[in-house]
């Protein structure tokens, strides 16, 4: 097996065995982002309109901040 080098912007069609995970509360739309575990401890997150696309890594802090702004309404300006 290949090991891939996990970047910001790769596209996910370069990680053809990593496990996307959806929200439940998505309730079966497409304007979600959907996580998954990447190599390296980091975190891709992937825009399920545009399931080959780009991923965006980050880290498992940046994702803990991130979901608890969105629980805090931090960013409800933003929508």
């Amino acid at each position: 097996m290949q090991m891939t080098h996990i970047r910001n912007g790769m596209l996910a069609t370069e990680l053809p065995d990593v496990a996307w995970r959806k929200s439940s509360r998505s309730h079966g739309n497409s304007n979600c982002v959907a996580l998954a575990p990447l190599a390296g401890g980091v975190v891709g997150m992937l825009d399920t309109k545009h399931p080959t696309g780009h991923v965006l890594v980050f880290t498992p802090d940046d994702i803990g901040a991130w979901t608890a702004d969105i629980k805090a309404g931090a960013l409800d300006h933003l929508i």
